[in-house]
């Protein structure tokens, strides 16, 4: 490679770096945490595949189908997976995140207390139907971790992988 070659593929792989390898980081992060609940792993792959807790009998119980199968954990809506996205900032920078205004305390696991309001709504019970009026509840539990998004050493040699093999094809 000539200087002058060698100096135009500099440049190329520099605006490179700039834009698009960001781009990909950006992308491949959102895939590979929406992968998680896609494939049904109840759980997040650092190295490798970290379970999740599993829930608690009270919870399997509200949340088995008729036809006896449990959902995946975190997935009965689809509304958190729905929620990963990813923006750029000015600097250049890439963020992936979750909208999903519950994501952080399954994400990092926490303790809830406080007062909420539940809405009005109905309730079947032994057969039959309910109306249960608006009122205030007062909760104080604990949420395990359940890590969905984060560090992940897999998604950054995937990543890696992409960037050098483009890199590669500037330089060949």
């Amino acid at each position: 490679m000539s200087p002058k070659e060698l100096k135009k593929a500099a440049e190329k792989a520099a605006k490179f770096l700039g834009t698009d390898a960001i781009d990909i980081l950006a992308v491949e992060g959102e895939k590979h945490f929406k992968n998680s609940f896609e494939r049904g792993q109840e759980g997040f792959t650092d190295k490798s595949l970290i379970k999740w807790p599993d829930i608690k009998e009270t919870t399997k119980k509200s949340k088995r189908r008729k036809n006896g199968d449990l959902p995946p954990i975190l997935t009965d809506s689809r509304n958190l997976a729905d929620s990963i996205d990813y923006n750029q900032d000015y600097n250049k920078q890439s963020v992936v995140f979750s909208s999903a205004g519950y994501g952080q305390i399954h994400n990092e696991g926490g303790a809830i207390s406080g007062t909420h309001f539940v809405k009005s709504h109905t309730r079947t019970i032994n057969g039959k139907t309910h109306d249960v009026k608006g009122h205030s509840r007062t909760v104080d539990f604990s949420i395990p971790q359940r890590q969905f998004m984060g560090d992940s050493e897999t998604l950054e040699g995937k990543v890696m992988d992409m960037i050098e093999m483009h890199l590669d094809s500037i330089f060949k």
